[in-house]
């Protein structure tokens, strides 16, 4: 009876011991000094992934800390492989971050080449250096940067003119030249006048829309070359008004009680002419 029970309990203890290994003894990374963590981009930034097995779990891999991180002993950062991440740095290819997915090294320089110029790193987009000049000068390796030096005055400043962003309207009170605004992206140079050519003549610039010049006569006056203005001159009657009519807006009912008549309305733009 006592061997019996013996048995019973060595068996016991044995099963107990291989439900033990089989729960951890397959986590083969944490003894060998391994975290696991998430398959994922910069999950293991600072380590090398390791074919060591993490207890079996989904989505987990190992991740042994890289006592030879280069890029860390070397005095940089490991950083996400996007734009901009090391736009005041140097981004340094010959060092490691220890095989991490998605991730470079970023290294801080003392000063990049733009810097030691009187320079500023800015973001590749328009109107990011509008009052300096765009020089080939270094960053530092950096994505979607660029080197932007600051000039005491643009050529269109000297000039008296303003660099503006380029679309329909920002130089509505001056003319648009060929001066130069230090290389920005997207921007030109509007000169003020004391007058336009319009405005001599008695009308008024107004942007080029339906009904912008209902009550004048759209003539061919320059506004300075600005881009969508027309020369609106008001206070003269038109043919439409010497017959009795009106000038109204071309749309639907707004001339429900009258007739449409080819009668000029001064050439303003969409507008027609109801008696």
């Amino acid at each position: 009876m006592r061997s019996s029970l013996f048995a019973v309990v060595i068996l016991t203890a044995a099963f107990t011991a291989a439900c033990s290994d089989s729960k951890t003894g397959t986590d083969a990374c944490t003894p060998a000094g391994g975290a696991c963590v998430a398959v994922a981009p910069g999950s293991c930034t600072n380590g090398t992934v390791a074919d060591l097995a993490c207890g079996g779990g989904v989505g987990t891999m190992c991740c042994i800390p890289d006592a030879t991180n280069t890029c860390v002993t070397a005095g940089g950062a490991c950083v996400a492989v996007v734009p901009g991440s090391c736009a005041t740095g140097t981004v340094a290819t010959e060092l490691t971050c220890g095989s991490g997915v998605g991730v470079q090294c970023c290294l801080p320089p003392i000063t990049t080449a733009c810097v030691a110029a009187g320079g500023a790193c800015v973001g590749v987009y328009p109107g990011s250096c509008a009052t300096g000049a765009v020089v080939d000068l270094a960053c530092g390796g950096g994505v979607g940067v660029q080197c932007c030096l600051p000039q005491p005055a643009t050529d269109c400043v000297a000039g008296g003119g303003a660099c503006v962003a380029v679309y329909p309207g920002t130089c509505q009170g001056g003319a648009i030249v060929d001066l130069a605004c230090g290389g920005g992206v997207g921007v030109q140079c509007c000169q003020p006048q004391a007058q336009t050519a319009c405005e001599l003549g008695g009308g008024a610039c107004v942007a080029l829309v339906p009904g912008a010049c209902t009550g004048g006569t759209v003539v061919s006056l320059a506004c300075g070359g600005a881009d969508g203005v027309e020369c609106c001159v008001t206070g003269s009657v038109t043919p439409c008004e010497q017959a009795g009519g009106a000038c109204v807006a071309v749309y639907p009912g707004s001339c429900a009680n009258g007739t449409i008549t080819e009668l000029s309305c001064g050439g303003g733009v969409g507008v027609t002419c109801c008696q």
